[in-house]
């Protein structure tokens, strides 16, 4: 299976997390789902995987265009076809792309990519799924 393929399994996998945790307004069905997987540059740390959450969950509370925001981690897969290699999914759901937009120019949400998620991570893959 090539990548792209694996890539968008991974995103599926994120969006039906077993568990997830949910923070502010409830999650909504429609709209834009934003879903970061992230590698930290030490694999498995917690310590770091618990402070992307909390900023994120800051992030939630302050910017109004996320409407939802839901955390999870990978389940272990033995299947060639799972990719379960990321430490960390955060899901975001935005009205529409304005509000997609809007939030990816907010100075707190730059401001936060630049300070506190590129110095942790290794690798950031981001899909935006437009919900029909």
């Amino acid at each position: 299976m090539g990548a792209r393929a694996r890539s968008g399994l991974c995103l599926l996998a994120a969006c039906l997390l077993a568990g997830c945790a949910h923070f502010g307004r409830p999650w909504s069905p429609t709209g834009i789902d934003h879903a970061v997987f992230v590698w930290l540059k030490e694999p498995g740390n917690a310590k770091d995987r618990q402070i992307l959450i909390e900023k994120s969950q800051e992030l939630a509370g302050h910017i109004p265009q996320i409407r939802s925001f839901r955390w999870g981690t990978p389940v272990p897969s033995g299947r060639a076809i799972v990719d379960d290699t990321y430490d960390l999914a955060l899901v975001m759901n935005f009205a529409n792309r304005k509000a997609l937009e809007v939030y990816e120019n907010h100075p707190e949400h730059t401001r936060a990519a630049k300070e506190v998620l590129r110095p942790l991570t290794r690798k950031v893959i981001i899909y935006d799924i437009e919900q029909n």
